[in-house]
């Protein structure tokens, strides 16, 4: 399964209720948080789907744009109409965000040989925050936003190049090429799914945020993290959605979000490791 879990090397027996303890605060306070932006960026985008006028639909923003947008999204007063959103839809994101923040106690990717535990655990935070703030968007505005894509696509590239720095048996310049291909293969492959399900179906199947999110994916879990996390997704969301079709729950040629699922395969890949999964999808 990767590498063991690193619960047993982080902490012992005696230690083991603290840092449970500090993780579930910390996602409950992340969490609170990444509720707050998402809604503020929702309220940007006016509340509604696909606002092509809103800030989450605009791909030119430049880097001061952006960190100012996310910046006065954390800082900003909710209005009645959001906060009416936030009760509804978004009631359970900081006790999701604190088991998400527990869990990652006990993950085990594959980054490097014998990464440092804490490392590992703050990474894992930080990946968990922007699945989780990626999540909350598409499922209330079918967008994935570059403003919070290419930040995650940079702290992807930071976490492995710390990682290879500080881990000596880690080629820093092959760590980086892997990212660095996981992130064009993944987003060459999605746009070209895109302009085949364009001409095909006369449709579009997917976005062009969900071609920066796998990216963003690549950036964090290499080329074949992000390939097993990619085949998770689809399985698991043709499962639902299969069911979903049978029960008459959803329409046919209905537009769901897609980052939910990609989310999901993610953090999978994340918890788990890329052997545990390459057992089960048969990759070497």
């Amino acid at each position: 399964m990767g590498n063991s879990f690193y619960i047993f090397a982080l902490v012992d027996s005696s230690k083991l209720f603290l840092w449970l303890s500090i993780s579930s605060v910390m996602g409950i306070v992340t969490g609170k948080y990444i509720k707050k932006i998402a809604l503020n960026l929702i309220d940007k985008n006016g509340g509604s789907h696909l606002s092509n006028t809103s800030i989450l639909f605009c791909d030119q923003l430049t880097w001061k744009e952006m960190i100012s947008t996310l910046t006065s999204s954390l800082f900003a007063v909710q209005n009645t109409g959001i906060n009416k959103i936030s009760n509804l839809k978004f009631a359970f994101v900081e006790v999701f965000s604190s088991c998400l923040f527990v869990s990652c106690i006990f993950a085990s990717p594959t980054i490097a040989s014998n990464p440092p535990e804490i490392v590992i655990l703050l990474s894992g935070w930080v990946l968990a925050s922007i699945l989780l703030l990626l999540t909350l968007i598409d499922i209330h505005t079918l967008l994935l936003p570059d403003i919070v894509c290419k930040p995650g696509i940079l702290l992807g590239l930071l976490v492995s190049f710390l990682v290879a720095t500080i881990c000596i048996d880690t080629s820093i310049l092959y760590l980086l090429y892997d990212r660095i291909l996981a992130i064009s293969i993944g987003y060459f492959s999605f746009e070209l799914l895109l302009s085949l399900s364009r001409f095909l179906l006369g449709k579009k199947a997917l976005g062009h945020g969900d071609s920066k999110f796998v990216a963003l994916i690549g950036s964090w879990l290499g080329v074949k993290g992000m390939i097993l996390a990619i085949m998770l997704a689809f399985i698991i969301s043709g499962t639902l959605l299969a069911i979903a079709l049978i029960a008459g729950r959803i329409k046919p040629l209905q537009v769901l979000p897609f980052g939910p699922f990609l989310s999901l395969g993610c953090f999978l890949v994340w918890f788990f490791g890329n052997q545990y999964w390459s057992r089960y999808l048969l990759i070497s």
